[in-house]
């Protein structure tokens, strides 16, 4: 499975990253834009994870991100 590792985007974001998808979108360009359901901000790319590591994977990354403090920013 194509795996990454994702923030999740305030409504907000993704309400003004969706309209400027809609602008830019002249039809004739042949972009295949992420459905607004998907934007998201990817911090890493992991590629191809056999899905019996899946768990192991989110495991690792649930880890990872619990020694930290939650923290905002800024699009």
């Amino acid at each position: 499975m194509r795996t990454f590792l994702a923030l999740d985007l305030d409504e907000d974001i993704v309400d003004r990253l969706s309209a400027m998808q809609q602008r830019l979108d002249d039809g004739e360009s042949h972009i295949a834009w992420v459905g607004r359901q998907n934007l998201h901000l990817t911090l890493v790319f992991l590629g191809d994870v056999p899905d019996d590591l899946l768990p192991q994977v989110c495991d690792i990354a649930a880890a990872a991100a619990g020694q930290y403090q939650p923290f905002g920013f800024e699009i």
